[in-house]
């Protein structure tokens, strides 16, 4: 057991083996204690990283050990000159030892707190390196979840190093709720809570790499302008929109303040979708040739996550249906908020973006088709009976009839014992083959039964209305329609923009790629848009809703589609308002993305009204 040297920094650790010598402590808080020490054997100068001990105290249900030993996992994954490299972990008995390599130089908040302000051009410098190093982390599928001033390090080159990954985690292993519990944000538990939680985060919903752009635009806004971009009361709802920096600091670049300000938006649908694209926009501002000319920043952009390695919705990113990933699940319980508002994070749909979209880029499209199927009796399958599948696509068929004069759909419907296996396989290559012209307009719906896939949990089935229960069927393909079968339709079909809404159990687990870029106007319907919107996360089940009425996915759809303030009906109207309606009535956590990767970054849209 190693001490430390007497002084006011003496004690003691049984989870530090004698190998070390703990010269001092370097940080105690956020749930962590940095110590620098010299490893005896290698010969090596490190700093050991252990959990605080109130952290145990202040995650009720959680252990302490295991969380040092995931945010460990998290951070072996990443390799990257702007993350602290990860040397070595050892389980000790006692708790879980966390080797890192030392990163000579001052954190961010030792600097702003000496010099103040920082100067437009560092900012964008700084921003640009971090926005790449968390690119790295994300590919990776894992999520920061603690960026701050505190845990940034600028090396004597200036270039950034990310560190103080104590709240790591891998996406796709704790997707459905956040482990970071707030308890009725109890300030009296500090340690629990990360520097800046997003406000999805704050809701209950899972981080994704949208809430690490949220923390990361926290920090370079407040050092570009010393002053934070919300109150630090943690209560989203009390939060205005920040301040343009570029009316508040003198020399701010436009771009600059644009890029930060969108990093900020309280919707994670409304943010970069990716740190890659929040580092794009840094160093596409004026006089971003410094930016490229940093050392680590030189490099290019880590591609879009794919698979279930990260966001997206879900907030944000989530759902599908618009170039909006909709992670963002705002999930609290399914009850209403008490004042009866509408949900923190969620905008009202831009009334400019409803101004823009008109007749002029109607013509743009060629033909619009859609499949509509719904199954509610499964009598003779073992499958229970669903009360609303069909009566929720036959409502979704009469608001695409209602709008058909002027928004051209062509209809084709599978209803309950006609949708077979066969037959929805053979209908999806009729469509594909239907929509080669890059100019059409494709929506997919499925109402039914979901079902697991528990030899991959990234994947699923949906039930046709010919399936067998699980004995007379234990390898699930010889009845059950596979997700994956989707991908066909989708490389097979030409179609520019593609919607896929399953009202299903389990139905997220079709999202492989989260995406949640919401296109300016002037390309809203002129960027690819393929999409998938599915009613619950991979491993949830979908409320059908009561008896006689509609599911609380189909009923967002039939009211937005229905909504008589608008025009048009964007992916981005659908996102919100199925966010709100699933966690008022059920609860669910919708998710939106891509099935494939290069799913694009349009928007889905439907004109309702005569233009």
């Amino acid at each position: 057991m190693a001490v430390l040297p007497g002084g006011p920094l003496a004690m003691s650790d049984p989870r530090i083996p004698d190998r070390f010598e703990v010269y001092d402590e370097l940080a105690h808080g956020a749930g962590e204690i940095l110590l620098r020490a010299r490893d005896t054997l290698l010969q090596r100068e490190v700093v050991l990283r252990l959990p605080a001990p109130e952290l145990a105290n202040t995650w009720p249900n959680a252990d302490a050990r295991a969380t040092e030993l995931r945010s460990a996992r998290a951070l072996a994954q990443v390799r990257h000159p702007g993350v602290v490299k990860l040397l070595d972990v050892l389980d000790t008995p006692d708790g879980a030892l966390v080797v890192l390599e030392p990163v000579p130089g001052e954190t961010l908040a030792e600097i702003t707190g000496r010099d103040g302000r920082l100067d437009p051009e560092r900012v964008r410098e700084i921003g640009a390196g971090l926005a790449e190093a968390l690119s790295a982390v994300h590919t990776q599928g894992v999520v920061h979840r603690g960026v701050s001033a505190e845990n940034i390090v600028l090396r004597g080159d200036g270039t950034p190093c990310l560190k103080g990954f104590v709240f790591a985690k891998f996406v796709e292993r704790d997707a459905a709720q956040s482990s970071i519990q707030f308890h009725g944000r109890d300030e009296a538990r500090p340690a629990a809570l990360p520097p800046h939680p997003a406000p999805e985060q704050l809701a209950g919903a899972p981080a994704d790499a949208r809430s690490d752009i949220f923390a990361l635009g926290w920090v370079l806004y407040e050092g570009l302008t010393g002053a934070p971009p919300y109150p630090r009361d943690r209560d989203p709802d009390a939060w205005g929109e920040p301040a343009d920096p570029a009316k508040l600091v003198p020399g701010v670049p436009k771009p600059l303040a644009a890029a930060l300000l969108r990093a900020l938006k309280k919707n994670p649908v409304q943010r970069h979708a990716t740190a890659a694209e929040f580092r794009a926009a840094l160093a596409a501002a004026p006089g971003a040739g410094s930016v490229a000319a940093a050392g680590v920043l030189a490099t290019a952009p880590a591609p879009r996550p794919r698979g279930s390695q990260l966001v997206p919705l879900l907030a944000g990113v989530g759902i599908a249906v618009a170039g909006v990933a909709l992670v963002l699940v705002l999930r609290g319980g399914g009850g209403a908020n008490a004042d009866g508002g509408s949900l923190r994070g969620l905008s009202a749909p831009d009334e400019p973006l409803q101004k823009s979209v008109g007749a002029a880029y109607r013509p743009g499209f060629s033909v619009a088709k859609a499949l509509l199927i719904g199954i509610s009796d499964y009598q003779g399958t073992g499958w229970p009976d669903l009360g609303n599948a069909v009566r929720d696509v036959e409502a979704l068929v009469g608001r695409l009839e209602a709008i058909r004069e002027w928004d051209g759909w062509q209809v084709k419907t599978l209803i309950g014992p006609a949708a077979t296996k066969r037959a929805i396989k053979t209908e999806l290559a009729l469509l594909a083959d239907a929509t080669q012209d890059p100019d059409a307009r494709v929506f997919v719906y499925f109402a039914g039964h979901g079902e697991k896939d528990e030899l991959s949990p990234d994947h699923g089935y949906i039930v046709p209305a010919d399936a067998r229960p699980k004995a007379e069927d234990p390898g699930r393909d010889s009845y059950l329609l596979y997700q994956d079968g989707f991908d066909v339709f989708f490389s097979r079909t030409k179609a520019k923009h593609v919607l896929l809404a399953l009202d299903c159990c389990y139905g997220g687990g079709v999202v492989q790629v989260r995406g949640d870029q919401v296109a300016p106007a002037d390309v809203l319907l002129t960027r690819k848009a393929h999409l998938v919107f599915a009613s619950s996360v991979r491993d949830q089940a979908a409320s059908d809703g009561v008896s006689g009425g509609h599911s609380p996915f189909a009923q967002a759809f039939i009211d937005e589609l229905g909504d008589p303030t608008k025009r048009i009906v964007t992916s981005s109207d659908l996102g919100a308002r199925i966010t709100r309606s699933l966690r008022e009535t059920s609860g669910q956590i919708p998710n939106l993305g891509y099935r494939e990767r290069g799913g694009g970054d349009g928007q889905f849209v439907f004109f309702t009204q005569r233009p």
